[in-house]
């Protein structure tokens, strides 16, 4: 089922990485900047985590028909084995977009 607040879940885990990486990081020195990089990308994995239990729990209590319900308890398990396996990979995707656009607006500025 989709609702509007699955819009919010993905803004936050696109906009977290940023926040955590990327904002008033200087880039300047590089074991601060991998460090941040890896609490963004451990901090981001946690929040996929958490999101798929959350979309669950909420899509359970706007669940109006037995059948809806069932829906959505139905299956393997495969969204939270997923979220848990490659849930990394997101945020890790996101710091080395963020990191090479650093990169290019930097060699940009200095040609």
């Amino acid at each position: 089922m989709w609702h509007s607040y699955k819009i919010l879940i993905v803004a936050v885990g696109i906009l977290l990485p940023y926040f955590l990486f990327a904002y008033r990081n200087r880039f300047n020195n590089i074991n601060l900047t991998l460090g941040r990089a890896g609490i963004a990308v451990i901090v981001g994995w946690a929040f996929i985590l958490f999101s798929t239990l959350l979309v669950t729990d909420i899509d359970l209590k706007l669940a109006r028909t037995e059948r809806e319900i069932q829906a959505i308890c139905d299956g393997d398990g495969g969204r939270n084995v997923g979220a848990l396996l490659f849930g990394w990979f997101y945020p890790f995707a996101m710091v080395i977009f963020y990191w090479t656009a650093h990169k290019f607006i930097a060699a940009l500025k200095r040609a």
